[in-house]
């Protein structure tokens, strides 16, 4: 799987290997449709989810902040469904006042899938684990649909 970030234009091929099936099983509970709050070990965050088919959208929230938004596409019709939609969440941040003289610029849709595409919306408020986060919560989406 490609895992992908806008703001960076950062991708990294993302090998299942790297993710435990106890990590998937762990993850499982948030790729359902709602809002549920992170585990103890995350005070304070909590992710909400969305489906559409084979499209998953998830942020994570601290308190009631947005921090991210993963979209996780599995075959061409959820990287339909998705990537516009994240692409469109990303061009907005960038006409934030502080971000408005920066230089932003997203690259193509991601091919072939499975890939996860990630959003920074507050990137002074993401912390270090939410890499490992985005690729395991993608993982475990790409797992309950095989």
């Amino acid at each position: 799987m490609l895992h992908y970030t806008f703001n960076t234009g950062h991708v990294r091929n993302s090998p299942r290997s790297e993710v435990g099936d106890d990590t998937i099983e762990f993850m499982a509970r948030f790729v359902e449709p709602g809002e549920f709050a992170l585990p103890d070990m995350f005070p304070g965050w909590r992710i909400k989810t969305t489906i559409d088919g084979l499209a998953l959208i998830s942020t994570l929230f601290f308190e009631k902040a947005p921090t991210l938004t993963i979209g996780v596409a599995l075959d061409t019709y959820s990287a339909d469904m998705s990537w516009p939609l994240l692409e469109s969440l990303y061009h907005n941040i960038t006409e934030l006042p502080n971000n408005r003289s920066a230089d932003f610029s997203a690259s193509k849709r991601p091919e072939p899938t499975p890939w996860c595409a990630v959003v920074l919306i507050d990137a002074l408020a993401a912390e270090p684990w939410m890499g490992d986060f985005e690729r395991c919560l993608a993982w475990a989406w790409i797992e309950k649909n095989r």
